[in-house]
């Protein structure tokens, strides 16, 4: 009767284990599958909707994987947007530069009426500078140049070197 009993007891316990604890693990553990693919947003955890720590737990990841989801979405579509802005701006500076370089060649021209062009010049140089900021405001910035002190022989060493090799004529103004 004890042998039963406990045999009983064994399987009793064996399933609550089962049922409250390993079956919430291996769920909470296949939510990690967000990992192969964080952008698909069928991959985060359902909670389960349970109050005890693990039903917590879930919630909690649940909200982190749409947070993550969401976030990296919008990083993909800036990035998107920034290569598109990328692309408009390069055939806008060429477009602009031909316009330049035609209104280049009008302002040498004699005729009364091409005089205005220097309007025209000076706008296609605003329009121009304005894309080159746009561009250099997507760049990464360089970290700034360290001020400190060193010797100038070799510097200068290095610049006679340099003249002597490119045997350009030297001229003392």
């Amino acid at each position: 009767m004890t042998l039963v009993m406990s045999a009983i007891v064994a399987s009793l316990a064996t399933i609550a284990v089962n049922v409250m604890v390993l079956r919430l693990m291996r769920r909470h553990h296949q939510s990690h599958a967000i990992r192969a693919d964080p952008e698909n947003a069928a991959r985060i955890i359902v909670p389960s909707g349970w109050q005890h720590e693990i039903g917590q737990a879930e919630a909690a990841l649940a909200v982190m994987q749409e947070s993550l989801v969401r976030e990296l979405n919008h990083k993909k579509h800036l990035a998107a947007l920034g290569l598109a802005v990328a692309k408009i701006n390069h055939d806008m500076r060429n477009m602009l530069s031909s316009a330049q370089l035609l209104s280049d060649r009008l302002a040498n021209v004699t005729d009364p009426r091409s005089k205005n062009c220097a309007k025209l010049v000076a706008t296609l140089d605003r329009a121009i500078r304005f894309c080159q900021a746009t561009m250099t405001y997507g760049r990464a910035v360089d970290e700034l140049p360290k001020l400190r002190r060193f010797s100038l022989r070799p510097l200068v060493d290095e610049a006679v070197e340099r003249h002597a090799a490119s045997r350009l004529p030297y001229r003392d103004r």
